[in-house]
């Protein structure tokens, strides 16, 4: 597995907070589907964040990695959100961690 270092907005300002720290969850569409999709964020790696997409979910079929999606990401306490653009960084398909077995883990990038 691949360890990717994430960048972080301008309004986090010291250390390697994660976003995890400040955010509990992304939204966001896909072209060609027309619902929402919303998933909570992992912090499940060191200085990379994720998410974890059901397998057998549309949304797989309908991204890769290196695409730029616009997400919002919604606060921890979710009095807040704010739009981020963000690149799938990478997509793990194969967990064997029984928690999150039948889902496919996205690696998140903010640009």
């Amino acid at each position: 597995m691949q360890m990717i270092d994430i960048k972080y907005p301008a309004q986090i300002k010291s250390g390697y907070r994660t976003l995890t720290d400040q955010y509990y969850s992304v939204q966001f569409s896909v072209n060609g589907l027309i619902n929402i999709y919303q998933f909570k964020l992992r912090d499940i790696f060191s200085k990379s964040v994720c998410i974890a997409v059901k397998e057998n979910s549309a949304v797989l079929k309908h991204i890769k990695a290196g695409d730029m999606l616009n997400m919002k990401y919604c606060t921890i306490n979710h009095t807040h959100t704010e739009n981020i653009k963000t690149k799938i960084k990478s997509i793990i398909i194969k967990i064997n961690q029984k928690r999150l077995k039948g889902h496919s883990l996205l690696v998140l990038s903010i640009v």
